[in-house]
């Protein structure tokens, strides 16, 4: 089992950082997706669908970005010719090992 974390000494990780730009300026320098990915409030139920107005506030930039990640590795490794609870020979009896391969 794994856990992160991680705080980075920037504020823009998660995009959301100081003010909101101009939407017209935003949208002639970056186009429309840029436009869509800066203000998401419309997705929110009871979300204004309106796009905030240049330098309204959209995120404090005093406290940086940190995130964690959690992993769960499994490893399985079969156990071919010793040990286990079979006892499997190949070649002489009571030797363990891949059999001889003739040339």
């Amino acid at each position: 089992m794994e856990f992160g974390f991680r705080k980075i000494f920037t504020d823009y990780l998660d995009d959301v950082s100081t003010s909101y730009p101009d939407y017209n300026e935003l949208l002639l320098t970056n186009g429309p997706i840029a436009v869509q990915l800066s203000y998401r409030g419309d997705e929110l139920p009871g979300g204004d669908p309106a796009f905030p107005t240049k330098d309204t506030q959209r995120g404090g930039s005093a406290q940086k970005d940190i995130y964690y990640f959690t992993g769960l590795t499994i490893t399985f490794r079969p156990s071919f010719g010793g040990g286990g609870s079979r006892n499997r020979s190949f070649g002489k009896k009571g030797k363990y090992g891949c059999p001889a391969v003739p040339l």
